[in-house]
């Protein structure tokens, strides 16, 4: 199902104005991205399940995403040192830090594949808030932040990286599992007043022409949201584009209706989600009704579930793509009511160790070459590199030379 449903020319309003701003040959107006997000330090251990059921943490809780109290955060590094039998097998602590949060690591995903990538979000003044400015700076990536500071400490992600394979599954490739427990801290601090529209200029030094916000701020801040989205209806000159992800399958059952209103007020370029948020998200709502016959065939190459999920999703975005994990991606386009293009790639098969920043490097992968003005196929390819890329080790901190390699040697396969 790789080709599209129509082979005309296409018009989607990223690739055109990707085009457009690629013939100048001027850096300063080459695409640029905002990535909108609540900046996080990512705290990533490699844990046993026995270390999670002495945490409290059960095997149908594993690869959630809770957020906790900065009282709840620090015992709860207390119970996972004591669980390790009061020795972390690491230099820091026991845990594999970066600068992490959804938005943060696709502006660093951004960046290293070639992207002009900026990053707003609330920091704390404090020695975490400075190590992750610096971080993202060390990786090409602007750092965007409201003029009203925040009192509140900078925010913590504790993700405990957990095998859950079967011998098949190992002997494909692995799979694992990410629990993840957030503390907010100064990344919630934040208001649609904060925001001022006029950051896209960058001082002159080259406007950028796309935002992109995470889930996660999307369901805290939705107001915020609302004024980004506003900002892009109202930027012809250059045009605006934006996108948005559905962050976890948990937080789109607790916020479904949010995100059904941010959606269906319109603006939105680019849906990303992946199988498991898409059916969260479609479950309770009925498909589209009338489609053709051709996207009907194409549906039918995905399965029943993520053919439903599709024809849900088709209504509340120009563009939605779906990752599916192990098997690829999928990802449809329409224009006014009537899908005119349909592309599905595969995942590059490889040793898995973390899953950490997958999701977030396959949508920098794809955000890269759409505003490119690459294809959707290419686009889909390219996000299951990128994606698949993230995989390679512990964290997010993938360098740019290990980055590359590994996509020119996918490419060549």
């Amino acid at each position: 199902m790789g080709k599209a449903l129509s082979e005309a020319k296409e018009t989607t309003t990223m690739a055109s104005a990707a085009a457009a701003t690629d013939r100048s040959g001027d850096d300063r107006r080459a695409p640029g991205v905002v990535t909108f997000g609540q900046p996080l330090v990512d705290l990533s251990m490699r844990v046993t399940g026995e270390t999670l059921r002495a945490l409290g943490i059960t095997r149908e809780q594993e690869g959630g995403c809770i957020g906790i109290a900065p009282d709840a955060m620090a015992q709860l590094k207390r119970d996972l040192l004591a669980a390790s039998g009061g020795v972390l097998p690491d230099d820091e602590g026991g845990f594999a830090m970066c600068a992490g949060g959804s938005a943060a690591n696709v502006a660093k995903a951004l960046a290293l594949l070639g992207t002009r990538a900026a990053f707003y979000g609330q920091l704390g003044r404090d020695e975490e808030g400075a190590y992750f400015a610096a971080a993202l700076r060390k990786k090409g990536v602007r750092v965007l932040a409201p003029e009203r500071a925040s009192d509140l400490p900078t925010g913590n992600c504790l993700c405990l990286v957990s095998s859950s394979a079967s011998e098949e599954e190992e002997a494909g490739g692995g799979r694992t599992e990410r629990t993840m427990r957030t503390c907010h801290g100064a990344s919630a601090d934040i208001s649609s007043k904060d925001w001022n529209p006029r950051t896209l200029d960058n001082g002159g030094a080259g406007r950028y022409t796309h935002m992109h916000a995470e889930g996660y701020l999307v369901a805290a801040n939705p107001e915020l949201f609302a004024q980004l989205l506003e900002t892009a209806r109202s930027d012809t000159s250059p045009a605006t584009t934006t996108s948005m992800d559905l962050a976890s399958f948990d937080l789109v059952r607790a916020k479904r209706d949010t995100f059904k209103k941010a959606l269906v007020s319109g603006g939105v370029s680019v849906l990303f989600c992946n199988e498991e948020e898409a059916k969260a998200f479609a479950e309770e709502e009925a498909e589209e009704a009338e489609i053709s016959a051709q996207e009907g065939d194409a549906y039918a190459n995905v399965g029943p579930q993520v053919s439903h999920c599709l024809r849900v999703l088709r209504r509340y975005a120009e563009t939605v793509v779906v990752s599916l994990g192990p098997q690829g991606c999928v990802a449809l386009s329409r224009e006014g009511r009537e899908v005119n293009l349909v592309a599905r790639a595969a995942a590059p098969k490889i040793p898995v160790l973390d899953t950490t920043g997958a999701g977030d490097f396959f949508t920098a992968g794809f955000l890269h070459a759409r505003l490119s003005g690459r294809t959707l196929q290419e686009s889909c390819a390219d996000a299951c590199i990128a994606g698949a890329a993230a995989c390679l080790q512990v964290g997010t901190d993938i360098n740019s030379e290990t980055l590359h390699a590994f996509i020119q040697q996918t490419r060549s396969m």
